[in-house]
């Protein structure tokens, strides 16, 4: 059996984020040092041997928010309000944009793959796996390939390419490990 940790918050938020209003920063060295410690616990966090679950109420801001995107398991109340706010004082927050979008993507994987989750349309829309909800799906996509057409050749080869980044090393790894799940005993 797999034991695991529960991060929760005490009070009426989860985590509200840190008071930045004050925070001087004069040198790259002091900003690494400052970014030393949440790094670190965040590097703790993602990589401790054991699932660690979050359950989420009130607000779960900057940092807290952040907590969320190395968590295994997430649980937000119905009144959960989760984002970042760096930017309002001329930040962004780091584990976002390292980090976030390989979680948010990992975690809409597991929901379809290990949940069985099924989307509407409007929900594959928001999940990134459609990009419209149309009347006329066929009109649609034929006159979306009939603006592809007009672009630079060489401009869409040089994003498909870019698009198709890590995609060998991905399917290596599918080529990997899914023989030993299609082989039943």
């Amino acid at each position: 059996m797999c034991s695991s940790d529960l991060i929760r918050g005490e009070g009426p938020d989860f985590c509200a984020g840190e008071d930045l209003t004050g925070l001087r920063v004069r040198t790259a060295d002091e900003a690494r040092a400052y970014l030393d410690v949440p790094l670190d616990l965040m590097r703790a966090l993602e990589t401790l041997p054991k699932p660690v679950i979050v359950a989420v109420h009130g607000h779960a801001l900057g940092f807290g928010a952040e907590v969320l995107l190395v968590a295994d398991g997430v649980f937000a109340g119905p009144d959960a309000v989760i984002g970042c706010a760096e930017i309002d004082h001329g930040l962004v927050p780091p584990v976002l944009l390292t980090r976030g979008l390989g979680t948010i993507r990992r975690r809409r994987a597991v929901a379809l793959a290990l949940l069985g989750e099924r989307l509407t349309a409007d929900e594959a829309v928001r999940a990134g796996l459609a990009h419209a909800v149309v009347p006329d799906p066929r009109a649609a996509a034929m006159a979306a390939a009939g603006e592809w057409a007009r672009w630079s050749s060489h401009g869409m080869t040089a994003l498909k390419r870019w698009l198709a980044h890590g995609i060998d090393a991905d399917l290596d790894q599918a080529r990997e490990f899914m023989p030993e799940i299609m082989v039943r005993p």
